[in-house]
């Protein structure tokens, strides 16, 4: 955050905690505290809705979010340097999130800076931009100084990730990068550009996409900075032999309030990634299910995938084993009886499992089967099991995968089937229910800023953390952001 005096110092800058429940459950009575200690006599929180101080120097607030639907949400608390502030003074605020019906809440630490100089950032597209293949994009990207002084010199850029996409284009102020048959990417100098704190400007001639008629989707890494930023690298490319690219300003009518919801002094949020939809995507997902079984008696449980893409998987896939697998991991308060052929015991299974933790001895099954889906259509793997004990909400985890696109919703892989157990009289018919797995946490709502993003009503990025919190016998996993870099 810039000082106090100078440039835009004087509003708050939004800090943000985000948080979802694996399994998509709603998150039942949800308070997050905020401990701004580490700001003491240097900055000064403001009061979101919701909030109360709970401490007579305002550093510390105490929120209740309620039941929080679908199970995602996000709390942002806003942060300014006070006037006596000098640049380089520095602390940090921790947000914890906890729920009723989740544990292992751990606290998220988001470093708060006072900074004096230019800060550009680029406004975010958001997790996924539409096009239409056979036809060509504009991306309307902006930039402005979110900083305390001028700056001089802007380099912005745009990369094409997996090479299903071209970037056009011909300036002669621009590197282009060729990979294949295609240029990938634009990366344009400015070096007398100048541009004031507040001022907002956008390319004279926005960078444009084109995708190919039946392309799958892509992704596109972009972002801006200046030009003695040492984190902005410089491709290997071809010097385009047209006019010359400018930045203009943007229309007042068209200009975004920056602060919302975080600006600071660095290089967090000068680039994202943000995938191409273009209407074509291979993925498969995991399907909830719920099962009420009976204590000694055998119970029928079937894990599920489901083709959530819009193509067909089928075929043998050498990645895969065939065409869809799944890891399968047991609760210790069941014993297996039966195994599908087509599985077999695991010494193993993948991280994401990890948010359905099974005790001391869990049992895990890695299961792949080659057959064909049409979208919507499912697969499963059914074992037989004894529940040995009473359980309300106990999880059977599974992680499903197939041979699927990289611009893919990963986090539908992921799924349980709940084990609700009890004793005859209380239950003396075993059932089964499944649900459509749709999780939807708040940090796909925007690109990927070297980790996460922001919201997609917002232009800029917040700098926070995120956490993860599983409903019933549940974890709280916390993720903070990489430093900003460009990749691919």
């Amino acid at each position: 955050m810039p000082v106090r005096d100078t440039g835009n110092g004087a509003d708050y800058r939004p800090l943000s905690v985000q948080f979802f429940d694996v399994t998509g459950n709603t998150l039942r009575g949800v308070k997050v505290s905020v401990d701004g200690s580490g700001l003491h006599g240097f900055a000064e929180l403001d009061l979101p809705s919701g909030c109360a101080y709970t401490s007579a120097d305002h550093l510390h607030e105490s929120c209740d979010l309620g039941n929080v639907r679908g199970g995602s949400g996000r709390l942002a608390v806003g942060v300014r340097a006070l006037t006596a502030a000098s640049a380089g003074q520095t602390g940090s605020v921790a947000f914890k999130v906890t729920a009723a019906n989740g544990t292992d809440a751990s606290a998220q630490n988001v470093g708060v800076t006072v900074g004096d100089g230019p800060d550009l950032v680029v406004n975010d597209l958001g997790s996924s931009y539409k096009v239409t293949p056979g036809s060509t994009a504009a991306l309307p990207l902006r930039f402005a100084n979110a900083g305390s002084r001028d700056g001089k010199g802007i380099v912005v850029f745009v990369h094409d990730q997996f090479g299903n996409a071209e970037v056009l284009g011909n300036y002669s102020n621009c590197l282009y990068e060729h990979s294949g048959n295609g240029q990938r990417g634009a990366y344009c100098t400015f070096p007398d550009a100048d541009i004031k704190p507040g001022q907002q400007l956008q390319l004279s001639d926005p960078f444009t996409i084109s995708t190919p008629a039946g392309a799958h989707g892509d992704e596109i890494q972009y972002g801006a900075g200046l030009t003695d930023d040492d984190w902005v690298g410089k491709p290997e490319g071809t010097a385009g032999t047209g006019g010359e690219l400018t930045l203009v300003p943007v229309p007042a009518a068209k200009t975004t309030k920056m602060y919302n919801p975080s600006i600071d002094i660095d290089a967090e949020n000068n680039l994202y990634y943000t995938r191409l939809d273009t209407g074509t995507v291979t993925d498969i997902a995991g399907v909830n299910r719920s099962l009420n079984a009976v204590i000694g008696r055998p119970s029928a449980i079937t894990f599920e995938a489901r083709n959530s893409g819009t193509t067909t998987i089928s075929g043998y896939d050498e990645n895969v084993g065939g065409s869809v697998g799944a890891y399968l991991e047991f609760p210790s308060s069941v014993q297996v009886k039966e195994v599908p052929k087509e599985c077999r015991t695991s010494p193993g299974s993948p991280e994401e499992l990890s948010a359905y933790p099974q005790g001391k001895k869990p049992v895990l099954y890695y299961c792949v089967r080659t057959v064909t889906l049409e979208p919507g259509q499912k697969t499963g793997f059914t074992f037989q099991m004894v529940p040995l004990k009473a359980e309300s909400g106990q999880y059977a985890g599974m992680y499903v995968f197939a041979s699927e696109d990289q611009t893919a919703d990963q986090r539908n892989n992921s799924a349980h089937v709940a084990i609700n157990a009890t004793t005859a009289a209380a239950s003396p018919t075993p059932t089964a229910t499944a649900t459509a797995n749709t999780p939807s946490g708040d940090g796909d709502q925007g690109g990927e800023l070297a980790a996460t993003g922001s919201g997609a009503t917002t232009l800029w990025t917040a700098v926070g953390g995120c956490v993860v919190l599983a409903a019933g016998a549940a974890t709280l996993i916390g993720t903070r952001r990489r430093s900003a870099a460009r990749r691919g």
